[in-house]
């Protein structure tokens, strides 16, 4: 099997590491990739999966746009916006494309 990491592109690299460091921690960047993984995903999950502490997290995934939360009668659904893509630098054009490019970089195949 082939090794993927995510590739940034030239360009986003520089600016989108310093940014993703400055406003992004290791655990933050983890629920946001939990997140664009199982998406759309209900709040609730989210915190069986991670813990409490996810709530911050997603506030601040949401100040920053690159979640939306949806609100339904099942509570709040969590999927990613299209500046997620840019702010991660990920090529991925769907969530299909998204799901398989994670997958294999967190050897989930």
């Amino acid at each position: 099997g082939h090794d993927y990491s995510m590739q940034l592109k030239q360009e986003y690299a520089l600016e989108t590491e310093e940014i993703a460091q400055k406003e992004l921690d290791k655990e933050v960047t983890k629920t946001a990739v939990l997140i664009a993984y199982y998406q759309p995903i209900s709040k609730k999950e989210l915190i069986d999966i991670v813990g409490e502490k996810v709530r911050d997290h997603v506030d601040l995934l949401v100040k920053m746009k690159l979640i939306y939360q949806n609100r339904t009668n099942r509570g709040y659904i969590l999927e990613t916006t299209p500046k997620f893509f840019e702010f991660f630098g990920i090529e991925a054009k769907s969530k299909e494309e998204l799901k398989g490019m994670l997958a294999k970089s967190a050897g989930l195949k």
